[in-house]
């Protein structure tokens, strides 16, 4: 039986999907303003963008760390795929989905991994 590469790092990857969302969960909790976004606007872009690049360029163990450009890349991508108004995920259903995972942290939803790795692709850092 060959063995897969890609199958070798998807607990990385899929570990580090979940720091995402865990980082930008934290820094929209922690806001000074505290504010909870409504929609996807700016806040919810800089929560996310910042949350995610943080946590893709952080060496944890989980495989090799990105760049600042590439995570840079790879979270504007995700996030533009995310709150896409027609292919993306509703914004309630992503809101729950961070609560959710603040609860109790866990591996993120297929659909958001899904946009995530395929930034990745798109980027060339699959």
């Amino acid at each position: 039986m060959a063995h897969d590469p890609s199958s070798s790092h998807r607990p990385g990857r899929v570990r580090r999907a979940a720091l995402v969302l865990a980082a930008v969960v934290a820094l929209g909790a922690c806001s000074h303003n505290r504010q909870v976004p409504t929609d996807y606007g700016d806040t919810t872009e800089r929560n996310f963008t910042e949350g995610c690049e943080e946590a893709l360029a952080d060496r944890d163990g989980a495989g090799e760390a990105l760049s600042a450009d590439d995570a840079t890349a790879v979270c504007r991508c995700s996030y533009d795929a995310i709150s896409d108004e027609q292919d993306g995920i509703p914004f309630e259903e992503f809101k729950e989905d961070y609560e959710a995972l603040e609860e109790e942290p866990g591996p993120l939803p297929a659909d958001i991994r899904e946009m995530i790795d395929s930034c990745r692709g798109e980027a060339g850092l699959s």
